[in-house]
């Protein structure tokens, strides 16, 4: 019974230290961080990583010779007569095939090392984005909460005008209705949080209910400068099909010869004579050579002439549409820019000014509470629209850089063309 009753205790101390370990938040320094921490744990990320050795294997395999072939016979007859054959035979193309075939199976490597590639990329771009849309949600949840609890001081304000008299029930019943509704927006944001956090932690390969906590700045910074795309990995394939696609063609032409075959053999024969039963024994080479006849191959040269010239056709389609892609990008970001600014530079200042204004006519007795009320809650509304502006461009600027692929995270298979 003792031994029992310790290890309950021992196992839900067990429990207990592994449940706070996870109740506390997981914290990265930056955006940065958080990309290569899930560059290095996302589980579908590391799943598409064995695609690469796996390539890798079937590459040490090509290129290599078909195993020969060792054969022995014999036979015998009444009187002790018979013969005993040895053979070596060993299958040769004829031309380059081989060196093809190791050279294709390089370009696989390279495949799955781009695919990996693209899937991070795509992987960087998702966690920046929700780091941007978890921190914005905190944020509009904090306004939130100061709007309502501008409106719950506008409601106490009311209740002592309606017991003055000075203020009429239905004002103060109206108001009661706009403060709950306002504290039913910042406490339904919560689930906004939730999600984000829910998403940012699949991104990041944590396990579910984690808190992430990741630093990020809203404050407006200027458009990045125009240019030219760093690394688009989707381009690279398309480059790479293309040659892979010649290659093949070579390949189709290589094998309408099929492999000749070279051996020897050696014969030790016992063959009747006239007095006794003579020994004899033989050695030689053997050829065969196949002929190309009936299979000559030229259907399967003329799939991948035409295969060659969709992938060229496929390249000039991702090419063009990388163009559009990066062009149209650029031209949102500026006019998100441009609208955050005008926020920032003109609404904004022009708002406060207004709130100074009629702070400075409430304390001359020349406007009512009421009026500085709705212009501090005006100023917290348009505090949430420049918010949401500058989030618009920060996810703007993202999509850019990413287009042009300047958001490129390192990889633990980098791409090398073969």
């Amino acid at each position: 019974m003792p031994f029992f009753y310790y290890l309950s205790f021992i196992i839900l101390g067990s429990c207990l230290s592994l449940t706070t370990a996870l109740a506390e938040p997981v914290r990265f320094s930056s955006p940065d961080q958080a990309v290569a921490y899930a560059l290095a744990n996302q589980p579908d990320l590391q799943a598409l990583r064995e695609s690469v050795a796996e390539a890798e294997a079937r590459a040490s395999q090509a290129g290599r010779l078909t195993n020969p072939v060792i054969g022995l016979e014999s036979a015998g007859g009444r009187d002790f007569e018979g013969r005993i054959e040895g053979r070596f035979t060993q299958p040769l193309p004829l031309n380059n095939r081989l060196a093809l075939e190791k050279q294709r199976a390089r370009y696989e490597v390279a495949f799955a090392r781009l695919i990996v590639a693209e899937e991070a990329r795509q992987l960087a771009l998702q966690v920046r984005l929700t780091i941007l849309e978890q921190s914005h949600s905190i944020e509009t949840q904090q306004l939130m909460q100061q709007r309502a609890a501008l409106a719950r001081d506008w409601l106490n304000a009311l209740e002592r005008s309606v017991q003055e008299g000075a203020e009429s029930p239905l004002t103060l019943s109206k108001q009661k209705l706009v403060t709950q509704e306002l504290q039913l927006d910042a406490a339904n944001f919560e689930a906004e949080i939730i999600a984000a956090q829910s998403r940012l932690a699949r991104l990041l390969g944590l396990p579910p209910g984690s808190t992430i906590s990741i630093p990020h700045s809203h404050s407006l910074v200027p458009v990045p400068a125009k240019r030219a795309i760093v690394s688009r990995p989707q381009l690279q394939l398309a480059e790479l099909a293309v040659e892979a696609a010649a290659m093949d063609v070579a390949l189709a032409s290589a094998t309408r010869w099929d492999d000749i075959v070279l051996g020897i053999f050696w014969e030790t024969a016992r063959i009747p004579g006239d007095e006794k039963v003579e020994n004899e024994f033989l050695a030689g080479l053997r050829v065969s050579i196949p002929l190309p006849l009936w299979q000559d191959g030229r259907p399967e040269i003329q799939e991948q002439q035409a295969s060659e010239k969709r992938a060229r056709r496929e390249l000039q389609a991702v090419r063009a549409n990388i163009e559009h892609e990066v062009a149209a990008a650029h031209a949102i970001m500026v006019r998100r820019h441009q609208a955050a600014t005008r926020v920032e530079n003109e609404l904004r200042p022009a708002t406060k000014k207004q709130l100074a204004q009629i702070e400075a006519a409430y304390q001359r007795g020349e406007v009512d509470w009421e009026a500085v009320f709705t212009a501090r809650m005006e100023l917290a509304l348009l505090r949430s629209r420049q918010l949401r502006q500058n989030e618009l461009y920060y996810q703007a600027r993202l999509q850019w850089l990413h287009t042009i692929g300047a958001l490129q995270p390192a990889t633990s298979h980098p791409y090398q063309k073969p």
